[in-house]
């Protein structure tokens, strides 16, 4: 799942702009024909791409780069008496994503390749 949200992220974050680099504003809001004129929608689907870039490359360091850093990270998030009632819940999810990390990271070249691939068929129909 979680290697799911990396690809689909990921890919989101490549295409949306090289559709904007094809077509110009008119990719995102097809009746205005300046930058200037996207307004608020325009500006929030531009901030939800920084956020989707944020958590993207987060999901991807810690589950290939630093899964132990990243699982010291959820717990201690986990500890703060606002989200201590989550804790339970973020005690399985840090469970499952060191055991996806361990997996991911076994895998070869032509299995994260097919997954990209099966990955691309979808958002390209």
């Amino acid at each position: 799942m979680l290697y799911t949200i990396i690809l689909d992220t990921f890919f989101f974050l490549i295409i949306v702009p090289l559709i904007f680099l094809a077509t110009g504003v008119h990719g995102i809001r097809p009746h205005i024909e300046h930058l200037s004129q996207l307004g608020s929608w325009g500006w929030i689907f531009f901030a939800t791409m920084g956020v989707m870039l944020v958590y993207g490359t987060l999901f991807f360091y810690g589950l290939f780069i630093n899964p132990k850093r990243t699982c010291q990270l959820l717990n201690w998030i986990a500890s703060l008496p606002l989200l201590r009632l989550f804790s339970q819940r973020v005690t399985a999810l840090v469970a499952e994503f060191e055991i996806a990390s361990q997996e991911l990271r076994q895998r070869d070249r032509r299995f994260h390749l097919r997954a990209m691939l099966f990955t691309l068929l979808p958002w390209t129909c």
